[in-house]
């Protein structure tokens, strides 16, 4: 991409903020993972006070490194204690998801404490937020960061909580996302 994707232009705001506001309409304190790019000084106004930025300096090892390092700042944030006690729940979402709606994160707290695991799926294709109840997040945190969270967690048989939301997969991973998302939702 030539540069972070998440700092790259999306409408005036960097791409990772439109993601970050719907979640800040649901979660007033949310932990933002960052690993290459520096999100800090994106984050100056007073809307994003209550983000608590974590760094994955080890971020090019996998997507499920960056979620350990969030589980283990969010027991921190929790316990006062980095080996405190795992959280029980976690809602995972991804930087890259401009499109994603509040009423799909809805749908997540929405659901019982039940289940240990649940993902987003849209006219069954498989999406996030994702949702870890503590059984998925104790295996998560005794995986290796390279390898895929859903496959981890597949033993659990994680809930697949259908949304009417395109958003859960409509992701920036190349510059030829990044211009057809931009051109053909003319997101501004």
């Amino acid at each position: 991409m030539g540069r972070p994707k998440q700092l790259m232009d999306a409408g005036g705001i960097p791409l990772f903020r439109r993601v970050l506001n719907t979640v800040l309409t649901r979660f007033p304190t949310p932990l933002l993972v960052q690993g290459a790019a520096d999100l800090r000084a994106a984050l100056k106004a007073d809307a994003y006070r209550g983000v608590h930025v974590v760094d994955n300096p080890r971020w090019a090892e996998g997507q499920l490194g960056s979620m350990q390092a969030g589980i283990r700042a969010a027991r921190s944030l929790l316990t006062g204690d980095p080996s405190g006690t795992l959280p029980e729940r976690v809602l995972v979402v991804l930087a890259d998801l401009p499109l994603l709606k509040g009423k799909t994160i809805d749908a997540f707290l929405a659901l019982d404490d039940s289940g240990q695991a649940a993902y987003a799926s849209c006219r069954g294709r498989r999406g996030h937020p994702v949702l870890l109840g503590p059984e998925a997040i104790r295996m998560l945190m005794l995986a290796h960061p390279s390898e895929r969270a859903i496959k981890v967690v597949h033993p659990l048989e994680p809930l697949a909580v259908e949304v009417d939301d395109p958003g859960i997969y409509t992701d920036v991973d190349t510059p030829e996302d990044y211009t057809e998302l931009f051109v053909r939702n003319s997101l501004e």
